[in-house]
């Protein structure tokens, strides 16, 4: 079975919610914006992981909080967003916001094993 736990990085690597520049283990939380990418093992866990959570509610709505992580999960992480995509982005913003977190983290992780998939055959 594979360890879950990501590995120390000795390169860069990017935030998949707010794509800023990191060096240290994949999955931690980031520095900048302070969202963690899972695996998360219960709701309670992903819920406190949420922007929603961690910024005290801000004036802005759920949805709103929501919609802003998942958008910048997507772009940090280099995907294109088409007319349906968006929408249903936003259809998942309407839900809790470790709904959102969860799905934050999937597109992270994904992203990141990608990435260290294109490491390990010499393409990046």
């Amino acid at each position: 079975m594979n360890d879950p736990t990501p590995a120390l990085d000795s390169e860069p690597w990017r935030c998949a919610a707010c794509g800023a520049q990191l060096i240290g283990r994949r999955g931690d939380l980031c520095r900048d914006c302070g969202v963690g990418t899972g695996p998360y093992q219960d709701d309670q866990t992903a819920s406190a992981a949420s922007t929603w959570a961690r910024s005290g509610r801000p004036g802005g709505s759920m949805t709103e909080c929501n919609l802003d992580d998942l958008v910048s999960a997507c772009g940090a992480a280099g995907v294109t967003l088409g007319q349906h995509d968006q929408a249903v982005v936003r259809w998942l913003a309407s839900f809790e916001p470790s709904t959102a977190a969860v799905v934050v983290g999937l597109i992270a992780r994904a992203h990141s094993a990608g990435w260290e998939s294109a490491r390990a055959f010499g393409e990046h």
